[in-house]
Order: C-alpha cells, then structure tokens, then sequence
C-alpha cells in the first residue's frame, strides 16, 4: 500500500499536462484498480513485448478473470487469466508464471495473428477463451473504461 501512495502522491504533484498516459490512467481510476495495473504492469509489457499481444488486452483480461486481483483464484493460486486444465484451475508459483502461461495459450494457432485489439476480440470469442459469450464485450468496455488503449 505504501508503494501505491508514494506513487500517486507523485503523480497528483506534477501537472496534469506533464503526465504521462500511464499516469493519467492511473490517477484517474479506483484505487484498487490503479494498485492492481502497477501490480502487473511490469508482468504484463513483458509478455506483450515477447507474443505481441496488445498491452491494453493483457490488462483487461486480467481485470476482469482476477477481479483486479481479488479472486480466489488469483490470491490463492496465482492464476489471473482463469486458465484451466483438465477442467481444474492451474495454480501457479508466481503470478509472472500466470502471465507466461497466458501467453503461450493465447499464442497457439487457434488465435491464429491478430493485427489489432479488434482482431484479438474476434479471436477470443473464435477460440472459445471464456464461456461467456459476451467475454469480447466485457473485455472491450474494461479497456474503454480504464482508457487501456492509451498504453503501448
């Protein structure tokens, strides 16, 4: 919690025309958001950067699976994106293992190479990610709502 502070308290003291988009976003979301993006955002850029996988995406899917990190799943065992196996929650021994897990399921040909976050939507509602057949949707309004897709 102190981390979180000290970095809010930086970023309401500069200017808001000095910020940057992650600290705009930052600042201007709940608290338990902005703590869970700077909680992964480190995670999260390495796994965008090596699957070119969409930064934004990454985010929101783990928003909404982990419930900004407050599920079960993602306290108890480390798993932020709801992967399975075998029908049975996979735990992890960090969440930085979660996040490449991720990112090798989300790399398989199913997804096939998508070009945009547009394209990723379609890809996971094709490939059958989530149960939920408004997933895309859930994941495109967190993206907006948190203006995710400022980040690169």
């Amino acid at each position: 919690m102190g981390k979180l502070l000290f970095i809010l308290l930086i970023f309401f003291s500069l200017k808001s025309e000095s910020l940057s988009p992650k600290g705009e976003i930052l600042v201007s979301c709940p608290s338990h958001v902005s703590k869970f993006l700077l909680d992964i955002w480190a995670d999260a850029s390495v796994i965008s950067k090596k699957h070119n996988i969409p930064l934004a995406l990454i985010l929101a899917q783990a928003c909404q699976e982990s419930g900004f990190g407050r599920s079960k799943n993602a306290r108890l065992r480390c798993n932020l994106f709801g992967i399975r196996r075998k029908g049975k929650i996979v735990e992890y021994g960090s969440i930085f293992e979660s996040f490449k897990d991720y990112g090798t399921v989300l790399s398989q040909n199913c997804y096939g190479n998508p070009k945009n976050i547009h394209d990723w939507l379609v890809a996971l509602d094709c490939c059958k990610y989530a149960g939920d057949k408004n997933y895309a949707n859930r994941i495109q309004e967190i993206i907006e709502r948190y203006k995710l897709y400022l980040l690169q």
